[in-house]
């Protein structure tokens, strides 16, 4: 019966999918791998169970399965397509290069604790969601949640509701489950009609019993013993089959799988809370059942208490205990000889740590970047201290660092290095790079002095302040592009660091000696250094701490890298105390493509690694940047096909989209070739890339001026740094200045009318918006006076919108006498991916909306780890 539907769904289709390959098969459809070929894309092409589409009306099953095409959300598996083929019915979904749950499962049987709770939390954000949108998913299950990139994703969302809502009482009287036995709540195996969002809290709960003990709650011989065990029994408690599981964990999961919806929690957010531990209450039949439990327990040992042998072992037992702890009121105290995990901050507050970190020599204080009604703020927090405290007179910080004795803090703001006490008390600045002003990176203090990487090499300043000392310049001959990650060697004079190039093995650890500058390349990439460890090198690549053997008297390394923790959400946003103790934001470095306004978030494609997004000029395509590990490439997303095209496929650094004024073309900036140039390519496939610029200094970004006639582009001077130029593209090519200085330009943005250049420039110290006129003297306006960086021109240019803080402003612009800014306003306001060298967003054509990658940080966690050393010594020794 199978065959003769996939014949039928191959023949009709035959112009839209091309079969390759079964996937798989479930009670309700058949999975086969098929190519979308008017998208050039794989993807699942689901055929349902010929005697379910049956008794199902063709008509209603896809007017039902419209509203899960709906949903919208980076957990939940988008649905592509659907329809009716010779009296087939199937549906059709994105096919994810991952493998589901189910697999993972049979795989390894039990899965660690934090990755348990990621995948939970994550599949509860889309329960929550499709929840809230009213929508059940009814057959929740291993199968149906697939793992791409370590990011949970739910399928088949709403099928069940679809098959349901479209047959009725048909679809029972087939004896078709829709549902699976041993994820199935007791109100749907009874048939009872009243199905909300406690039933997918349930069918959670039931999976997270099985990550963690690597068996269903349920089992039996048949579906019959199962459904009979649902409703009668209570499955074994957790810390029985797996006592390593925290008691909150185990009560959390035991209020999920309750036989009255009432008594279990009432979103799956909370049930996701409580298995952090951050619940504040649990049902009251946990407790009773504990209680219960507990008394079973005791006649239990009760009545074993009277066999003679337990009665020795006991006896020698107790007398063993009270040896113990005699002898150790004599001693000192006992250290933890393992590592101890912890959340530094409630979920409340997960949002507000937003970036870069650091923490004490001693382990116990953190510092960090938070907001505060908007504007960027220190925070700092005691690892023993139930809530964090800012840092009074703190602007703009950026990449916070402690002092050898922790009792200070430096920081970056703008183009200043200050530093304030962790006592409070005034902000003290300790240098200014203002002639010419530089693009600074980050900082590390050290016994020399503060460690500052920049895109002129490290600096080292005086504790105390005074003139930066450039004692390690990039090799310019060798193609470097900056310094950053400075990381000294406790003991040493030696200083990790990474170095950036123009070319795809970029960034690479290095390591330079103070006050000499002498520097060696380690050969291997990285881009940013942890420090030394249990005789190892610790650094960050591709979201995941890597060790190698290294010789800190000869400064080499001497063995393979080896991955020793994963999930390390970015650059700067982990560090390790000469104590041992671990602080890292846990999560993937994601964002989400979507557009944004006041009062709404639309997004647009799934949660991934996304930089730089352009509208064509016609506003049906979006030109952005597609990461996936060491690789990027240019991806075309058609806003009406709803699909994404790569446009280039070698992974040479290619990013900072732009499009061609005819739309024909995109413009980007690629390191191919060991060179940092601008390529365009034309947008249909119709010819290979081009080289479009390339000079000394490599060229960072470009635009063509919408008569098409000049490409203006950014360049690194050797005086003077970013700067500005323009060239023809035909006839007179010479190169002629636009905006040069000692400050850093960047952020290039024309007006629709060609009028205008707009550019971002810190040459106040802050980052700023300007724009300069490109006809005459070219006249010059400041747009922004207390931050503001990447701006973007509305079609009309009546408008231009720029970065401030978490929000995207715009200024109305007049340009009927000159220019002015008229008034000013907010568009929207989110945690939005900010670039440091081309634009961060764009608007829609009638500039009522902004295209912006939206950071996902549902699942990124603030963790601390106590005593991570041991952890790391007994990973290396396997």
């Amino acid at each position: 019966m199978q065959t003769d539907a996939l014949e039928r769904v191959t023949r009709t289709l035959a112009d839209r999918y091309h079969v390759e390959r079964l996937i798989g098969e479930g009670g309700m459809a058949t999975v086969y791998l098929a190519r979308d070929l008017k998208h050039d894309r794989d993807v699942a092409l689901k055929i349902l169970n010929p005697e379910l589409g049956a008794v199902l009306g063709t008509d209603r099953f896809l007017a039902e399965i419209r509203v899960t095409a709906r949903l919208q959300h980076p957990n939940l598996l988008p649905l592509f397509d659907s329809g009716d083929a010779e009296g087939i019915l199937f549906y059709v979904m994105p096919f994810v290069e991952g493998e589901s749950l189910r697999s993972r499962l049979e795989r390894e049987r039990q899965l660690p604790l934090d990755e348990t709770i990621h995948i939970a939390a994550a599949v509860a954000n889309g329960l929550d969601y499709a929840h809230d949108h009213s929508v059940i998913h009814r057959d929740l299950k291993p199968e149906n949640i697939l793992l791409q990139s370590g990011q949970p994703l739910i399928a088949d969302f709403g099928i069940a509701l679809a098959v349901t809502v479209a047959g009725g009482q048909r679809v029972t009287q087939t004896g078709l489950s829709l549902g699976t036995p041993q994820y199935m709540s007791p109100e749907q195996a009874t048939g009872d009609r009243q199905i909300d969002r406690r039933t997918d809290i349930y069918s959670l709960g039931a999976v997270v019993y099985e990550m963690l003990t690597g068996e269903p709650p349920h089992t039996g011989g048949t579906v019959q013993a199962i459904v009979a065990k649902v409703l009668t029994e209570r499955p074994r408690r957790v810390g029985l089959l797996r006592p390593s599981v925290p008691e909150h964990v185990e009560q959390a999961i035991d209020s999920a799988l309750e036989k009255v919806p009432a008594d279990r929690w009432q979103t799956a957010g909370h049930f996701a809370d409580a298995l952090r531990g951050h619940a504040r209450t649990l049902p009251s039949t946990s407790r009773s059942h504990r209680a219960a439990e507990a008394t079973a327990s005791a006649r239990t040992l009760g009545s074993r208490l009277r066999d003679p042998i337990v009665v020795a072992a006991v006896a020698l037992a107790v007398a063993a205990t009270g040896f113990a702890a005699w002898s150790s009121m004599k001693s000192e105290p006992q250290v933890l000889s393992g590592p101890v995990r912890f959340a530094f901050a409630s979920p409340e507050e997960v949002s507000s740590v937003l970036g870069s970190l650091d923490i004490s020599p001693d382990g116990r204080n953190i510092v960090y970047l938070t907001s505060v009604e908007g504007t960027s703020a220190l925070a700092l927090r005691s690892i023993d201290s139930l809530a964090p405290r800012v840092l009074a007179g703190v602007t703009a910080p950026e990449s916070p660092t402690f002092s050898p004795d922790g009792r200070w803090v430096a920081f970056l703001s703008g183009s200043a290095l200050k530093k304030v006490s962790v006592d409070g008390g005034p902000v003290i600045a300790l240098a200014e790079w203002t002639r010419p002003r530089i693009g600074l990176y980050s900082i590390r203090w050290s016994d020399d002095g503060i460690l500052v990487g920049s895109e002129r090499g490290l600096f080292l300043v005086p504790p105390s302040g005074g003139e930066p000392r450039l004692f390690a310049p990039i090799d310019s001959a060798r193609g470097e592009t900056f310094r950053a990650g400075p990381q000294p060697i406790p003991g040493t004079r030696a200083v990790l660091f990474s170095s950036g190039r123009a070319a795809p093995n970029s960034p690479r650890i290095a390591v330079t000696i103070v006050p000499t500058g002498e520097t060696k390349d380690l050969g291997i990439l990285g881009f940013n250094a942890i420090g030394v460890a249990a005789g190892h090198l610790l650094y960050l690549a591709n979201e995941v701490v890597m060790a190698v053997p290294f010789d800190v008297k000869k400064l080499e390394t001497k063995g393979t890298p080896v991955p020793v923790l994963d999930r390390v959400n970015g650059v700067g946003q982990i560090a390790l105390s000469q104590a041992g103790t671990l602080v890292y934001r846990m999560g993937s470095g994601a964002d989400q493509p979507a557009l944004v306004s006041r009062d709404s978030v639309q997004p647009l494609l799934p949660v991934g690694r996304y930089t730089h997004a352009a509208y064509s000029p016609d506003g049906r395509r979006i030109a952005l940047s597609l990461l996936d590990g060491e690789k990027i490439d240019i991806g075309v997303y058609d806003l009406a096909a709803r699909s994404l095209t790569r446009l280039t496929t070698d992974g040479s650094g290619n990013d900072r989209p732009e499009w061609s004024p005819d739309g024909t073309r995109v413009i980007y900036r690629s390191t191919r070739q060991g060179k940092e140039a601008l390529w365009w390519q034309p947008v249909d496939g119709s010819g290979p890339a081009e080289l479009l610029l390339a000079r000394p200094g490599g060229v960072q970004e470009g635009v063509i001026t919408p008569d098409g006639t000049t490409l203006i582009y950014r360049t690194i001077r050797p005086v003077t740094g970013r700067d500005i130029l323009a060239r023809g593209l035909s006839g007179d090519t010479t190169s002629r200045l636009i905006v040069g200085s000692d400050a850093s330009e960047s952020h290039i943005a024309v007006s629709a009318d060609g009028r205008f250049l707009a550019y971002q420039s810190n040459e106040s110290g802050t980052p700023e918006v300007f724009v300069r006129s490109l006809q005459g003297a070219g006249t010059r306006w400041q747009i922004t006076n207390d931050g503001g960086a990447s701006p973007v021109w509305s079609r009309d240019g009546s408008k231009l919108f720029y970065l401030s803080g978490r929000t995207i402003a715009f200024a109305r612009i007049s340009t009927e006498r000159g220019f002015a800014v008229v008034s000013r306003d907010t568009l929207a306001t989110g945690a939005y991916y900010r670039s440091p060298s081309h634009r961060s967003f764009d608007v829609t054509p009638d500039g009522n909306q902004a295209l912006a990658l939206v950071f996902a940080i549902g699942d990124i966690l603030p963790v601390v780890v106590l005593n991570w050393v041991t952890e790391l010594k007994q990973k290396l020794a396997r």
